[in-house]
């Protein structure tokens, strides 16, 4: 699969960044590099010269005590030649009038040295050659070189401490290292070449490892938008990107779960407007068109009525949970008796609790217990749980009510007898509009709202709302709230 290179993707820009990062080092090191060579090498040319001055003015010193033949000459020049090589410069002799008579190829070739044409040092060099010491300098012996060169000079003494002349090595210091950086140079280029085409192949299949979960999240999140959640990616591997796909498919998930929610809380909101209207249209119409008898007026009037408070109800905590998400719900925190809240929603149902002679039992551990919270939102929940209570109960049953100080929590407890909520159920008491099978058959009034609104405005004060149950015996809601001591 060919790789479609943008500007502005994850490859290209991490493809431009290890340019330049690898540009930079390989800057880096060319200089250290030459740095290094050249300083190496020069020494080491510059020992190479000693080495053949040395040698040569040896030499010659052992000639100067010899008869000149023409064997010894040739020897002498075989030796200048083979120094000369050696330090790639030139090696040559100026006897003691100043005058080039012995010397190597190179330095024939550079000086133009002819037999019968002698060629002689100018009057200030031979003025420092006649102190009759060695010398090291850069320059070109007075215009003798076209190119300033490295020189070395020592004079031949004979053995009556004579100065039989002076012998010279000449080089230009930068020939071996231009020659040495020419080699090591295209070495470095080659291995550079080769580190950054393996580089680059490495970074191809290490972007790729990252840029390819990324692209399917895309397509994903794309398939989202068009209402399709149940893509996911894969997740392989245990790095970050595998932990963001994680953590990609929990919220696919979610937004699954929400959107199924929102389907739901839709078909049901929709039902539960649709059923009190078509009771209330049906029975208003019955009584324009006569088919209800006027004797019996009244008593739809009553369902009507009771209809009427259904809707109401219903759209009353529609409105309380879209406040609520919408964060327009501002809770004032303030310290009361929680005893004293529990006491006015317990006689609230004074009448309900007559009608179906049910055993009430208090359970509080101080007169008075100080919490921490929202009044008016704990005076709801509570109701709404004791509601709850009240309506699944059976006649003659038992609701208890207890609270207990645990640290710095109150837990307010609410127990009642009667068939309770089977375990399977238990997860989704505090959902939207959920109502358990046998709740549906109990209680036509509800909207299955009142449990979910408990636990937002539980959670919304930061604290914790529990309920447990066993089926045909009880069940208890619990909820957790600030002690103020």
């Amino acid at each position: 699969m060919k790789r479609k290179l943008r500007d502005n993707s994850i490859f290209s820009k991490y493809l431009t960044t290890f340019l330049v990062l690898m540009l930079v080092a390989f800057l880096l090191l060319g200089v250290t590099m030459t740095f290094l060579i050249s300083r190496y090498t020069l020494a080491e040319k510059e020992q190479s010269m000693q080495t053949a001055l040395e040698s040569v003015s040896d030499f010659v010193r052992y000639a100067a005590h010899q008869p000149k033949t023409e064997a010894n000459l040739r020897a002498l020049r075989t030796l200048m030649d083979l120094y000369g090589e050696n330090v790639k410069g030139m090696v040559f002799f100026a006897d003691g009038e100043g005058c080039i008579t012995l010397y190597s190829r190179e330095a024939e070739e550079v000086l133009g040295l002819r037999e019968g044409s002698p060629v002689c040092l100018s009057s200030s060099v031979l003025e420092q050659v006649q102190h009759g010491k060695a010398f090291r300098t850069m320059g070109n012996l007075g215009g003798l070189l076209q190119e300033r060169h490295a020189i070395l000079w020592r004079p031949v003494i004979t053995n009556d401490n004579v100065v039989y002349g002076t012998v010279f090595v000449a080089a230009r210091p930068n020939a071996m290292v231009l020659e040495l950086l020419g080699d090591v140079g295209g070495l470095f280029i080659v291995a550079g070449l080769a580190v950054f085409i393996l580089s680059v192949l490495i970074l191809y299949a290490i972007s790729a490892g990252i840029t390819q979960p990324l692209k399917q999240m895309s397509r994903a999140a794309k398939a989202f938008s068009d209402g399709r959640f149940d893509v996911r990616v894969p997740e392989n591997g245990d790095d970050e990107v595998a932990e963001l796909a994680v953590a990609f498919n929990r919220m696919a998930s979610s937004l699954a779960e929400a959107e199924e929610t929102q389907r739901g809380f839709i078909a049901n909101v929709s039902h539960d407007l649709k059923t009190p209207m078509t009771t209330i249209g049906g029975f208003i119409d019955g009584i324009l068109d006569g088919t209800i008898p006027p004797q019996r007026r009244d008593e739809y009037l009553q369902l009507v009525s009771l209809e009427v408070k259904r809707l109401s109800k219903l759209v009353v905590s529609l409105l309380d949970i879209a406040r609520m998400q919408a964060g327009e719900r501002r809770f004032v925190q303030s310290e009361f008796d929680i005893c004293e809240l529990l006491r006015r929603v317990v006689l609230s149902f004074e009448g309900g609790l007559n009608d179906k002679n049910m055993n009430l039992e208090f359970d509080c551990p101080d007169e008075e217990i100080t919490v921490r919270s929202d009044f008016d939102a704990i005076y709801q929940v509570f109701f709404n749980l004791f509601d709850n209570a009240l309506k699944f109960s059976p006649s003659g049953g038992t609701i208890t009510v207890g609270i207990a100080i645990v640290g710095k929590k109150v837990w307010v407890r609410l127990r009642n007898t009667g068939q309770g909520i089977p375990e399977s159920e238990l997860p989704h008491v505090f959902d939207r509009f959920y109502k358990t099978d046998r709740s549906r058959g109990i209680d036509k009034t509800g909207v299955g709202l009142g449990l979910y609104i408990c636990r937002t405005i539980i959670g919304s004060l930061g604290e914790q709302i529990r309920v447990q149950s066993e089926y045909g015996e009880y069940c208890e809601f619990t909820f957790s709230l600030p002690y103020a001591e």
